[in-house]
């Protein structure tokens, strides 16, 4: 019975073609239409600030092996860039970064993405990892000061260090395939 039913469909080329053929075609478009090698993201950086709180996200953002960081003088050149497909995402740091939030204020560095690519949740969650970081040592070093009386880069330098030993070791990215 399984002879004659292997026979029928040797015979019949196109459900033989169907069966066959086009799960490959298939598995062919998905791949070309939804790609998941990211591989290194192209970064367009304009440093307002280079020391402080902006240096110390320059320094996260250059430190990660999965980004290549070019430097603009100019937010809109790097959303142009964005715009043309040169580069893949942008972080805008301001000049005064540092200052507006050491005096309590709240500190903007502006993301700029393109949404149809699929390196943007990427970059937003490293960035929203590196200012929550960032975040959490200002407020235990405010804290410190309040509670302590310490100078505030004594009280810094606490947080800066309990804060990395709180944290958990470094994050390695393996590609499987």
């Amino acid at each position: 019975v399984a002879a004659g039913d292997l026979r029928r469909l040797v015979r019949d080329r196109v459900a033989l073609c169907f069966m066959v053929g086009l799960p490959f075609v298939l598995i062919l478009a998905l791949g070309v239409a939804f790609p998941t090698d990211t591989g290194v993201v192209e970064v367009g950086v304009v440093a307002g600030e280079t020391t402080g709180i902006g240096g110390q996200l320059l320094e996260a953002v250059g430190g990660a092996d999965t980004l290549d960081v070019t430097f603009y003088d100019e937010p809109q050149d790097v959303v142009r860039d964005i715009q043309l497909g040169r580069i893949e995402a942008g972080i805008i740091i301001p000049p005064d970064l540092t200052e507006v939030v050491e005096s309590g204020g709240t500190g903007e560095v502006r993301l700029e993405l393109d949404p149809a690519n699929q390196a943007s949740a990427m970059l937003r969650n490293m960035l929203d990892a590196v200012v929550e970081n960032q975040a959490l040592v200002l407020t235990a070093a405010r804290f410190a000061e309040d509670r302590t009386g310490a100078e505030k880069q004594e009280a810094l330098a606490a947080a800066e260090e309990q804060v990395r030993q709180l944290t958990r070791g470094p994050v390695e990215s393996v590609t499987v395939g």
